[in-house]
This record gives C-alpha cells, sequence and structure tokens, in this order.
C-alpha cells in the first residue's frame, strides 16, 4: 500500500475461499479505505 496500490487483481485463493463475497470486501477495504488486518478480517465474520 505504501507504493501506490490503487486497485486489487484476485484468482482461485479469493474465489475458492469459503466466503469470496467477504474477501473482496476486505482487501478493497483495505485498498479504497485504509482499512487495517484486524479491522478488513472483521468484514470476514
Amino acid at each position: 500500500m505504501k507504493q501506490g496500490a490503487s486497485g486489487i487483481v484476485y484468482g482461485r485463493n479469493v474465489i475458492q475461499h469459503p466466503n469470496p463475497a467477504g474477501m473482496t470486501k476486505a482487501l478493497m477495504s483495505i485498498v479504497h479505505h485504509g482499512a487495517s488486518e484486524s479491522e478488513a478480517l472483521a468484514l470476514l465474520k
């Protein structure tokens, strides 16, 4: 993130996750809203 990430590209590790929508929301919250790891993980529950 410190090096200028501006979006996400995801593949089978996200799609095959038990909660792919939650995983996508978690990743997007980090990239677009500056969420911390713990805040993003909370979206998976």
